[in-house]
């Protein structure tokens, strides 16, 4: 896209020259047109016919030039213009994925308030509730907890540490316990379903404990 502006830029700065060629021509036919019909610097009426024909050819010429010259630039201008109208487009979609890439992911209301519906309508649980080293976990791990311990969970919260830095989107491990994979299944599609994250279900993984650990914001491609 650049380089066809840079083209267009150059075409339009070729039909402007072009134009004040065209502009020349009419002032030069003006200028024999003059002479003829209010000096009589011309003796000849020979010379002075011939001068006022050509004078009024060069005039048409010149016209013709600058209407094409005017249709040129107005076109190609307007083309620019469209280009331009695109490249800033697609700067703004650019800026705004950028924005969202970067931003910090925290719980809305309407997130809030279903994952805390689903933790009072799925009864008392404990869960440990943890994140990972980036920074950026750790407000959205305590928006998840804070809901969950509204809902009527017992929540103990971890340090920020589990995983390092490794871990994307959000792991649950199930308890070993009768009931502890169906329960984590059920916390794992709801907290997918409420807060449109990505959940890894480790169910090998047994631990003592529901446990749930907030992972690095998963990238779009």
């Amino acid at each position: 896209m650049p380089s066809d502006i840079a083209v267009l830029t150059s075409s339009l700065g070729c039909w402007e020259v072009a134009g004040y060629f065209a502009t020349a021509i009419v002032i030069a036919g003006c200028v024999g047109e003059s002479i003829v019909e209010f000096t009589d610097w011309i003796k000849d009426a020979n010379c002075e016919s011939v001068l006022g024909r050509a004078s009024a050819l060069v005039l048409i010429a010149g016209l013709a030039l600058e209407i094409l010259t005017q249709v040129q630039t107005n076109g190609i201008s307007g083309r620019i213009i469209a280009d331009l109208n695109v490249e800033a487009q697609q700067a703004k979609l650019a800026t705004e994925h950028l924005r969202k890439e970067t931003a910090w992911r925290r719980l809305t209301k309407e997130e809030y308030s279903a994952i805390a519906a689903f933790a009072r309508a799925d009864g008392p649980h404990s869960i440990a509730c943890d994140n990972t080293t980036d920074p950026e976990t750790g407000p959205y791990a305590n928006d998840i907890c804070q809901a969950l311990g509204d809902g009527g969970w017992k929540i103990d919260r971890g340090t920020g540490m589990s995983g390092g830095g490794t871990i994307i989107g959000v792991q649950i491990y199930p308890t070993g316990d009768a009931g502890g994979l169906s329960a984590a299944i059920a916390f794992g599609h709801q907290l997918a379903k409420a807060a449109h994250v990505h959940v890894n279900l480790l169910e090998h993984e047994i631990r003592g404990q529901l446990t749930v650990v907030i992972g690095s914001k998963l990238r779009e491609k």
